[in-house]
């Protein structure tokens, strides 16, 4: 595995629509401190440019089996961590079901 490939990745999207993701295959220890370091550059960034992060509306969610017991912050305030998130309008759970987002759309 190349070092190219284990920095996280981040998307952000066009057309002023304010959505980030910031995603990384945990697989160690110095995989929990990578990601740390790409939210502290996500977050200096947002200061250098005098934007304020939504801490609030980040979510953590680990998909498949948790060995990452890390907590992360961005600033001072830690990322809650979830086991379910709704990205685009799609409920994303830990273990990838769409049962979820099944229920909600045919409620």
């Amino acid at each position: 595995m190349t070092l190219q490939s284990r920095i996280p990745k981040l998307f952000l999207t066009r057309d002023n629509i304010p959505h980030e993701q910031l995603y990384l295959e945990i697989t160690n220890a110095h995989d929990c401190i990578l990601l740390q370091k790409a939210l502290d550059v996500v977050e200096a960034w947002a200061r250098d440019w005098q934007l304020q992060l939504s801490v609030e509306k980040c979510n953590l969610l680990h998909i498949g089996a948790c060995l990452d017991n890390c907590r992360y912050h961005i600033g001072q305030l830690e990322i809650q961590s979830k086991t379910e998130c709704k990205d685009l309008g799609i409920v994303i759970t830990n273990d990838l079901s769409p049962q979820q987002h099944i229920n909600e759309i045919t409620a």
